[in-house]
C-alpha cells in the first residue's frame, strides 16, 4: 500500500521531504539513474521519524530497478 502504512510500518504521511529533493529524486529515477540515487540518501535519512526507513525501503527498490515504485513514494509523500 502506497498511502498510509506501508508493509514494513513505514507511514508515508508522517514523512516530509523537502521539495527540491523529491524534484531531484523524481529526476534521477525517470533518466534511470537508480544506483545513483545514493547521493540524496544521506538527506532523507535525517528526515525524522522515518528518514531511515525510508531510505533502507528506498535502495531495496532501486536494487529491484523498480522506478515505478520509487515514484509512487515520492507522489505519496508529495501529497503529505
Amino acid at each position: 500500500m502506497v498511502n498510509g502504512c506501508q508493509g514494513d510500518g513505514l507511514d508515508l504521511t508522517k514523512i516530509k521531504l523537502p521539495q527540491s529533493l523529491i524534484d531531484s529524486v523524481k529526476k534521477g529515477v525517470d533518466r534511470g539513474m537508480l544506483m545513483e540515487l545514493n547521493q540524496y540518501f544521506s538527506e532523507i535519512e535525517k528526515i525524522k521519524p522515518d528518514g531511515k526507513r525510508l531510505v533502507d525501503h528506498l535502495k531495496e527498490l532501486a536494487d529491484q530497478f523498480d522506478d515505478e515504485g520509487i515514484i509512487k513514494i515520492l507522489d505519496a509523500i508529495e501529497k503529505n
